[in-house]
């Protein structure tokens, strides 16, 4: 789903490097001279991404400034990773609420549950 997904935006926007892009996907494979590119635009308000795309990676200990909107694509077994998500949101500086939107379908439930 991540990849057809980041496929459908990338038609739409375009592609732009990391360091320029207003979008990026954040999952495991993303290497370390990207890494250093992404954590330091998630710590700056004026320069953080617009959407970010992201697998579990980007729960647990993942810092990311001014996040409005997490919506989980479908939903991960665990609780706690619906609360990690929520998580990522609110954080400030600037916003200091955010909304969690869960889209799902049955098929989706009966793998996960």
């Amino acid at each position: 789903h991540l990849g057809n997904t980041a496929d459908i935006i990338g038609q739409k926007l375009g592609y732009q490097s990391p360091e320029k892009a207003s979008w990026i996907q954040f999952h495991s494979l993303v290497d370390p001279l990207t890494l250093q590119e992404i954590y330091k635009r998630f710590n700056n308000p004026t320069s953080c991404y617009r959407l970010i795309l992201m697998t579990t990676k980007g729960l647990c200990g993942t810092h990311i400034v001014d996040v409005e909107r997490c919506i989980m694509i479908r939903p991960m077994s665990s609780p706690h990773d619906l609360m990690q998500l929520m998580g990522r949101g609110g954080r400030g500086p600037n916003l200091h609420e955010s909304a969690l939107e869960v889209i799902w379908n049955n098929s989706d439930l009966s793998t996960n549950v």
